[in-house]
């Protein structure tokens, strides 16, 4: 269950573009190893609210204060998003592959100014769950 505020404490400028890298890893024996998938957002604040966007699907429509935020995205400190509790359930179809057991995903948030440099600090974290294989549905 996923519930709460956050809070950007992150000192960067409203006209700098962010930019999201989320990297899966299976844990195994062990030791974290690269997992299936790996995705980018060129432009995260414009993904976050598009909602023909997975991350919009996953996370973005959840926000209560979608309206407020939007122009400040986690561009301006101390910018508050409110998020409805929700319970996070990703589905993917992997046929043939043994996909089970523990994974994380690790978000990388990067800052670009307005020339697309890159800012000298970035934003890592990581969600760590469970991921199960569903029953083969029968098509026949």
């Amino acid at each position: 269950m996923v519930s709460g505020n956050a809070t950007c404490l992150w000192d960067i400028q409203k006209t700098d573009r962010i930019s999201l890298t989320a990297t899966s890893y299976r844990y195994d024996r062990g030791e974290w190893y690269y997992g299936l998938l790996s995705i980018t957002y060129p432009d995260f604040c414009r993904a976050l609210f598009d909602e023909r966007e997975f991350l919009y699907m996953y996370w973005g429509k959840f926000i209560n204060n979608k309206n407020e935020i939007k122009d400040k995205c986690i561009n301006v400190p101390g910018t508050k998003i409110v998020f409805e509790p929700f319970e996070e359930n990703m589905i993917f179809d992997y046929p043939g592959l043994p996909v089970y057991g523990l994974f994380k995903m690790e978000l990388t948030f990067k800052a670009y100014n307005k020339q697309s440099k890159q800012r000298p600090t970035s934003v890592c974290t990581e969600i760590i769950g469970e991921m199960n294989r569903l029953p083969s549905k029968n098509i026949f």
